[in-house]
């Protein structure tokens, strides 16, 4: 049962990443046809290519969290004063 849960979850990443790809050339396509200038046209592919990136590399996030939650000190827990 896990072993094909992890190979669905494996083929439904590869559809949202194939996905991100096919959105991400169609919003390039729609800002030229749109603008028809080079400016916007060029953030358009230099943000695509940042969110596909982002997308393929999700591991590189969770090790940069990992490592600044690694190095962290717990936080001093100080009980309220009583009254009395």
């Amino acid at each position: 049962m896990t072993q094909w849960l992890t190979q669905e979850i494996s083929q439904i990443q590869a559809v949202v990443q194939s996905a991100v790809v096919l959105l991400g050339i169609c919003v390039v396509i729609a800002t030229y046809a749109r603008t028809k200038a080079i400016v916007p046209t060029l953030g358009a592919v230099v943000f695509a290519g940042v969110v596909i990136w982002a997308v393929n590399n999700t591991a590189w996030f969770e090790d940069k969290i990992g490592e600044e939650f690694q190095g962290t000190v717990p936080a001093l827990v100080v009980p309220p004063p009583v009254a009395g």
